[in-house]
């Protein structure tokens, strides 16, 4: 028996749609009746929205553990030589990107498994290409550190790292958290730096606007603030 893929579906992103999906994607999510999550509240919640022909309480859905995403990789691995599929989906937008997936498709590699992605909505990519910063080296650094004390150093090396090497920075924030971030780039990136904030992406209150620190500081409009946000962070052109 030939043995089945671990395929790689994107989901919308907060308050996104299902028509921001692809059409190949969404037929095979059809198709497929076992699921490797991230949350499995929502995985059925898109399971449900696209119509699966089968009954939800027939789809295997299967929560993997964040801070070991590989325990369950011996009971996923029978599926696939099995014969089944399995679909890896994320929180939000892409798998594997800024989530633990990885370590699965990274284990899928090492038995042989054969992995097929599919396209859909990455808020970090949808962030650097609404920015209007520089696209052709660029570095994503996931989140920056939670703590005060270890967030203003963090912030300084990454100017540095821009002033060296020009590669723009792609970095996100929680919504509990953008305000302290904010506050740490306004106090510690020079004020001729371009941040793009990009909030909200593809939901009603989406929020994307690129300025200079200087602007930033003189702005009175901080409805993003209570969304997730990723931020683009690059030196102006001279």
């Amino acid at each position: 028996m030939n043995q089945g893929q671990l395929l790689l579906f994107p989901v919308p992103l907060s308050g996104g749609l299902i028509s921001s999906l692809s059409v190949d994607s969404v037929q095979a999510m059809q198709q497929t009746t076992f699921y490797v999550v991230e949350n499995a509240k929502t995985a059925r919640h898109w399971i449900k929205a696209i119509a699966h022909p089968v009954k939800l309480q027939d789809i295997q859905v299967l929560q993997i553990d964040r801070n070991k995403p590989t325990g369950h990789w011996p009971e996923i691995r029978q599926i696939l030589h099995s014969g089944r599929s399995v679909g890896l989906m994320s929180e939000a937008g892409l798998p594997t990107v800024a989530d633990p997936g990885y370590e699965l498709v990274s284990a899928a590699h090492k038995d042989g498994i054969v992995v097929k992605p599919f396209a859909g909505p990455n808020s970090m990519m949808m962030a650097l290409m609404s920015s209007g910063l520089p696209a052709q080296q660029f570095c994503f650094d996931a989140y920056l550190p939670s703590k005060k004390d270890a967030l203003r150093p963090a912030v300084i090396r990454l100017v540095q790292e821009i002033k060296k090497n020009a590669v723009t920075r792609i970095f996100m924030e929680t919504a509990y958290r953008n305000n302290q971030l904010f506050e740490t780039l306004l106090a510690h990136v020079p004020d001729s730096f371009l941040l793009c904030i990009a909030a909200g992406i593809s939901s009603g209150q989406e929020f994307i606007f690129t300025k200079t620190i200087k602007e930033w500081k003189e702005m009175t409009d901080h409805r993003w603030i209570e969304l997730p946000a990723i931020y683009v962070l690059q030196q102006a052109q001279h």
